[in-house]
């Protein structure tokens, strides 16, 4: 049970902080059009123009009951432009600081130099890769870029025809929670402090463990039992008591 709790502690944090998504791409890819089919609205705003988005935008919205942390980057691309190169740097602040990275691609292309760059700083991150403007054909190869990025999770989109964004939503979801579905009765812990001590009692309860294997005598037994209960009595605000203790070794049979 305490692992579980300590397992839960990154779903945990998620709910408390929200989930940071980056939305990352090359120009006109489709990134501001994604943005406002998630918030359901135009916020960001959308032309045929590259570079149109210059700063990130960050909006909190909810998906499958989920608070997450959208941010809207600019286009990552070498520019000469002083104004589109501090966007591009906050869109790399964003990248590395995201939960997940939600890569879009424009499948009615080839892959050009500036996807190849970005694909290469994704590497082995937690990704979304979005196979975009499926509506327009694709041209863009596949199997390569499966080879590229074995570890994502591919799906196809029309963004702007509003195709994939169920899809989208869903894969959202299943990482937030392990691909386990939610059930309203679970527990999450949002604590920091309440992790660690977490991590302090399974430790010392562990130790008691391999004591009780190895035979060891019941005073030293006992002290990391008692440990175990005033980590654990930290996070709900309780002390540990002699009759506690006594109780717990009665059940194991260790003669206390």
């Amino acid at each position: 049970m305490i692992q579980k709790l300590i397992s839960s502690a990154d779903t945990g944090r998620i709910i408390k902080e929200g989930f940071k998504i980056a939305i990352v791409g090359k120009p006109n890819v489709g990134k501001s059009s994604l943005m406002n089919a998630l918030l359901k609205e135009n916020r960001a705003i959308v032309t045929d123009i590259p570079g149109t988005t210059r700063d990130t935008i960050v909006e909190d919205i909810t998906i499958k009951n989920i608070p997450v942390k959208l941010i809207d980057t600019a286009g990552i691309h070498d520019t000469e432009d002083a104004v589109e190169k501090i966007g591009i740097e906050k869109s790399k602040e964003s990248f590395n600081e995201a939960d997940l990275v939600l890569l879009i691609l424009d499948c009615s292309q080839p892959l050009s130099a500036e996807d190849e760059k970005i694909i290469d700083t994704v590497g082995n991150r937690k990704a979304l890769v979005l196979l975009n403007k499926t509506d327009l054909g694709m041209v863009l190869d596949e199997n390569s870029l499966y080879e590229k990025m074995p570890n994502a999770i591919f799906i196809r989109t029309a963004v702007k025809e509003g195709i994939g964004i169920n899809d989208i939503e869903k894969e959202i979801e299943n990482l937030v929670y392990n691909g386990q579905v939610k059930q309203s009765g679970n527990t999450f812990i949002t604590n920091v402090r309440h992790t660690n001590l977490l991590v302090s009692a399974k430790s010392a309860l562990d130790d008691a463990i391999n004591m009780i294997r190895l035979g060891e005598a019941l005073e030293f037994i006992e002290i990391d039992v008692k440990r175990t209960f005033e980590f654990l009595g930290e996070i709900v605000g309780e002390t540990v008591s002699d009759s506690i203790i006594d109780e717990v070794f009665s059940r194991f049979c260790l003669g206390k």
